[in-house]
């Protein structure tokens, strides 16, 4: 949904530029869907996937 690698996601939870993970259960997490759309309308246009790799081949 947001195109970031789970490190990204995780890096950015610490410095609070990504919504706090639920746990589930086991090794289960989620993140409440009201929350990542929030901040996905609030980046700037451009910026939701900016760190991910694009490979061509």
């Amino acid at each position: 949904m947001v195109g970031l690698s789970r490190t990204t996601i995780w890096r950015r939870e610490r410095e609070g530029d990504f919504p706090q993970r639920i746990h589930l259960g086991g090794r289960r997490v989620g993140w409440h869907a009201d929350e990542v759309i929030a901040w996905l309308e609030a980046r700037p246009k451009g910026l939701i996937g900016q760190s991910c790799k694009t490979h061509h081949g």
